[in-house]
């Protein structure tokens, strides 16, 4: 009896944005789900970035498949719909949809070219839908799916897996290992990157930040997987693809500090050592910092998002913005590069605010700076109060990106926090004390040299100031 055929997808109209990079990294979630579901079905996984959709329809059509898996975010939601309902007409596939949109708008299915949405954490969901299929019974009776039938269905809840040791590891491809890229400021820096590769030690966020899908796909509960595990993957990924770099998916690495401090130091143990990036929450504790960069991490981002309490408050983002220059002197001592993540347009924010920023910005001791559009995505809490106050100016979810500007800001005119975004960055990396941030590290630490050679190049070529040359003696 054959096994049923599977194509596991990630497709992105992508365009490359010089001030929000998207790395081009391996699709992590689907190689879990393969994972989950490679004993009982015949699994392709695809990632694709096109706006072809015809030829990627020819492409799927030729591997004959009875399921199409897709995992979607916001963004991608058009271009997948408008592939799903290509492939139903010309064959019969059944489509599953999956991932942040769908976990929190399950009436994604009233489409006609989606059977099924799975919502919340997939693994479990996922192999029990394939599982029915495969045994003829009717998938309508399974946890945590959503479907349509004269109306919404949404079937009971499924509970998140709570035992680590349950918890499923990735597959590994080749074919996506050896392009992926991280092509901002890392160390080593990207051209020395050997098969980059995504893992996890924790799943979930304590947290409850009203524009982020995570405490309605995740709820607030944080499992962290067992250190050992997580080595045991680690060198895994160095002995079979030569891995060098690696970066943790984790929403809030440093949440717990035993269990961080813990798993650094299995790092640093490791007989061939390993670099890594993780996004944390602000901390001043030199510890646990210095624990994590004796573990082989090179570089960390740190989710700030404003500097304006009233607004942080607004949004429930718990975060002493007080920290934020001692954090960043911290890692910067210990020789971690520095990334830190604003978001611009928030509800609430003023105009002083903005104003504030523009002065703050060009001390604030970061390396570099992810500022992004406030986005409203559908179904996280605070959507329906953008969309009660008629803030939404731009429906088309492909622009729901954070690079687009998609409501009409609390603060000024949607224009001109465009061109406000685009002097910030100006105003971030034209200061002098980015160079001096630069030059001081690399006095201490020689070895970043190349990295911000690198990264200045990158820079330079969308015309933003940098030093011809790194001056150190």
């Amino acid at each position: 009896m054959r096994k049923i055929k599977v194509i596991l997808l990630e497709i992105t109209n992508w365009q490359q944005d010089p001030f929000v990079p998207d790395p081009f990294l391996e699709p992590f979630g689907l190689e879990c789900l393969e994972s989950a579901i490679s004993d009982i079905a015949d699994v392709v996984v695809m990632q694709e970035r096109c706006s072809d959709v015809i030829s990627l329809q020819e492409k799927i059509q030729s591997f004959s498949p009875d399921v199409v898996g897709v995992s979607l975010p916001t963004s991608s939601v058009p271009i997948a719909l408008d592939l799903l309902s290509r492939l139903k007409k010309s064959s019969r596939i059944l489509t599953v949809v999956g991932g942040p949109h769908p976990s929190l708008n399950p009436e994604i299915v009233a489409d006609e070219s989606v059977d099924y949405a799975v919502i919340g954490e997939g693994e479990v969901t996922f192999r029990e839908l394939i599982q029915f299929l495969i045994d003829g019974r009717n998938p309508k009776d399974i946890e945590g799916i959503a479907y349509w039938d004269k109306g919404l269905h949404v079937t009971k809840p499924r509970q998140r897996i709570t035992d680590p040791e349950k918890l499923p590891v990735a597959s590994r491809h080749k074919e996506f290992l050896s392009r992926s890229q991280i092509y901002t400021l890392t160390f080593p820096p990207s051209r020395c990157q050997r098969n980059s590769a995504l893992i996890y030690y924790s799943r979930g966020c304590p947290f409850s930040c009203t524009f982020c899908h995570s405490p309605r796909m995740w709820g607030s509960k944080v499992i962290h997987r067992r250190s050992e595990d997580v080595i045991a993957e680690v060198q895994s990924l160095q002995q079979r693809f030569d891995t060098n770099y690696i970066s943790f998916v984790d929403l809030t690495f440093n949440f717990a500090k035993v269990p961080t401090t813990e798993l650094c130091k299995c790092l640093s143990s490791l007989n061939k050592p390993v670099h890594w990036f993780a996004e944390c929450r602000i901390t001043t504790d030199r510890d646990l910092l210095r624990s994590m960069r004796e573990g082989g991490c090179s570089k960390l981002a740190f989710g700030v998002e404003s500097f304006a309490k009233h607004v942080l408050s607004h949004v429930k983002k718990e975060s002493n913005i007080g920290e934020v220059t001692e954090c960043l002197e911290i890692a910067n001592s210990l020789g971690i590069l520095t990334k830190a993540f604003l978001i611009l347009g928030l509800p609430e924010e003023t105009d002083t605010d903005l104003k504030a920023l523009e002065s703050y910005l060009p001390e604030i001791p970061a390396d570099e700076l992810r500022l992004t559009f406030f986005t409203p995505f559908p179904g996280t809490e605070i959507f329906p109060e953008v969309k009660k106050e008629n803030r939404i100016i731009e429906n088309d979810l492909s622009k729901y990106d954070t690079r687009s500007l998609v409501i009409n800001p609390w603060s000024t005119s949607a224009v001109n926090l465009i061109k406000i975004r685009n002097e910030l960055l100006q105003v971030f990396y034209n200061s002098p004390r980015r160079f001096e941030i630069a030059k001081e590290k690399i006095r201490n630490f020689p070895e970043l040299e190349e990295s911000y050679e690198d990264f200045w190049k990158f820079l330079r070529v969308y015309g933003l100031p940098t030093p011809e040359k790194c001056l150190v003696k």
